[in-house]
């Protein structure tokens, strides 16, 4: 049975072809793409993988003098599907050929191999964007990962999440045929079309990616599920947070905070914003929060020195955020944010997305449209009007109370003594709340304690914290939350 790229021909290529053999390829049963390689390869390990390298110069678009430059991944290892990718140009899409010759070889990872086994994905170079190199990575199931000028990558985007962190047990869709608009001298975005295929789904992407200051993916999607997705999420983004200073989870480690992102910040459809702090708990954590046509939720490296990181190899000082923005109404539904534990930084133990309230129903289509920013923890221009979080400590209260929380909110120019810490907790009891104006930051910082020691055995072991400095009953700032699990 052929692949479905490989049976499609379509004048005049665009969306719309995509999302017609999307419907088509949903009405059959799922067929993986082929995972089959010489046995050197498939058992490559990360290392060794890395050691086959595509050669610059055999780049489709290098002589062509485009501003962009188009490079392939080889297969091996944990990269073992076969990957249709073409070029779309004047209104056809061509399949790229595969050639060994197009690549080099460490001899002591493997030897080039004969005959055409195809793409595992491509990326994509910015070379006519000053301080940008790279813009664009699409590699492994449905991920994709992508930064702004002078950053390095970190967390990652992905076309789907399905069932993920459940008992029933995570399935990973893939986008298994991708199609790239030739650009044309000047272009400011490069087009790209996905077919996205799983046993329970099939779907068509677009992203028109624009690189700068803040890398803008604008992201089409519809989707076509063979059977009801009760646990589907839109628009997942998956970062690494191993230990900050909100949560140092007794690492022996020179470093003080080793993450991609320490954050989840959500703009709810009541444009309530809020900042939600990552952990490393020591179990699975899964919290939704209930929304109604939300405006944006996103993962965010807001620590940005690199005194905290101390790290001059992995730069997790320079790591983007990623803030995704819908486009029209989403209705109700919830932000989720799994949080997985992690004993090692090259684990992307946090995902963030969009759940509908209600399942996607099988054979009809669903469309969801939003972007996705790449680049500062500025991206959400609405986070400036109002003080926003920018530090989060905690350790043992040294009398013995149970934990200190230490808050510090960028607020200047308010008087303290007007302001009025809200604060709440899920259990035990919230004392000793004070303010402290700290003059040479521009912060406001709120200490507190949390006293747990009247809980119960059977009683969770779980607190959920709140916290806005209001004044005058009007919130002046983000709201902070916390999980603390003891």
């Amino acid at each position: 049975m052929l692949a479905p790229a490989r049976a499609l021909s379509a004048p005049n290529f665009g969306f719309q072809t995509v999302i017609d053999l999307a419907r088509k390829t949903a009405r059959s049963p799922y067929v993986a793409p082929s995972s089959e390689l010489p046995a050197e390869l498939a058992s490559l390990g990360y290392d060794a993988y890395r050691g086959i390298r595509f050669k610059p110069e055999h780049g489709p678009w290098k002589q062509a003098g485009l501003g962009y430059h188009l490079e392939f991944f080889h297969r091996g290892g944990l990269s073992r599907e076969r990957i249709d990718i073409f070029e779309v140009h004047d209104g056809k899409a061509l399949p790229f050929r595969y050639d060994a010759a197009q690549f080099t070889f460490d001899p002591r990872s493997a030897t080039a191999p004969a005959g055409d086994i195809g793409y595992a994905g491509f990326r994509i170079h910015a070379h006519n964007v000053p301080g940008m190199d790279e813009m664009a990575v699409f590699l492994g199931a449905s991920y994709f990962r992508s930064l702004a000028t002078n950053q390095t990558y970190g967390l990652s985007g992905r076309g789907l999440a399905l069932a993920t962190a459940s008992a029933r047990g995570e399935e990973f869709p893939i986008f298994r045929s991708y199609w790239i608009v030739r650009p044309k001298a000047g272009d400011t975005s490069v087009q790209v079309y996905a077919l996205l295929d799983s046993p329970s789904v099939s779907g068509a992407y677009a992203f028109k990616i624009t690189p700068g200051t803040a890398t803008v993916y604008d992201i089409q999607c519809t989707l076509f599920p063979r059977v009801t997705l009760d646990m589907v999420g839109i628009a997942p983004l998956t970062a690494m947070y191993l230990y900050g200073p909100a949560d140092q989870g007794g690492f022996d480690d020179f470093r003080g905070a080793v993450h991609d992102a320490d954050g989840l910040q959500l703009r709810t459809g009541s444009d309530e914003a809020i900042w939600r702090v990552l952990t490393n708990p020591p179990k699975p954590e899964e919290s939704a929060f209930q929304d109604t046509g939300p405006k944006g939720f996103g993962l965010m490296q807001r620590e940005q020195s690199q005194a905290v990181f101390e790290d001059y190899e992995a730069r997790y000082d320079l790591r983007p955020s990623g803030y995704v923005t819908p486009k029209g109404d989403w209705g109700k539904g919830a932000v989720h944010l799994i949080e997985l534990p992690s004993n090692t930084e090259g684990f992307d133990n946090i995902v963030a997305f969009w759940r509908p309230s209600a399942p996607l129903a099988p054979h009809r289509g669903h469309s969801y449209h939003y972007t996705v920013m790449w680049g500062s923890p500025s991206v959400d221009p609405q986070i400036q009007t109002i003080g926003r979080v920018v530090q989060t400590r905690t350790g043992k209260d040294i009398n013995g109370y149970g934990r200190v929380f230490m808050v510090d909110f960028a607020l200047k120019g308010i008087d303290p003594d007007t302001l009025t810490a809200v604060a709440e907790s899920s259990a035990g009891t919230l004392s000793a709340v004070r303010l402290q104006t700290l003059n040479d930051r521009g912060v406001i910082r709120v200490w507190f304690h949390l006293e747990l020691g009247h809980l119960q055995p059977e009683q969770a072991k779980i607190a959920d914290l709140r916290l806005a400095l209001h004044k005058d009953a009007t919130a002046l700032t983000e709201t902070w939350m916390f999980r603390w699990t003891y």
